[in-house]
């Protein structure tokens, strides 16, 4: 059985990739940006609530030392000898 949880972050995803603006053409064509999370929540208020008290929610915080919660002072890491 698929878990509650899983649908919700899904439909929560699909929600949040389908906010954006409209792509333009000719001279004023330019790349789709993302509008912000309130703009989304303006249309779709239930899926917002739910992402919102996600931990997905919480992972697309922009890194600062009020978002990483872990100690990474002197912290080292290698991979394929790197």
């Amino acid at each position: 059985m698929t878990d509650p949880r899983s649908i919700v972050c899904v439909m929560a995803l699909w929600c949040l990739s389908a906010c954006q603006a409209p792509e333009q053409t000719g001279d004023q064509a330019t790349a789709q940006t993302f509008v912000g999370r309130e703009t989304c929540g303006s249309c779709h208020a239930q899926a917002f609530v739910d992402w919102s008290r996600s931990r997905d929610a919480e992972a697309k915080h922009i890194a600062s030392t009020e978002t990483v919660r872990g100690n990474f002072a002197d912290a080292r890491f290698e991979h394929e000898s790197v």
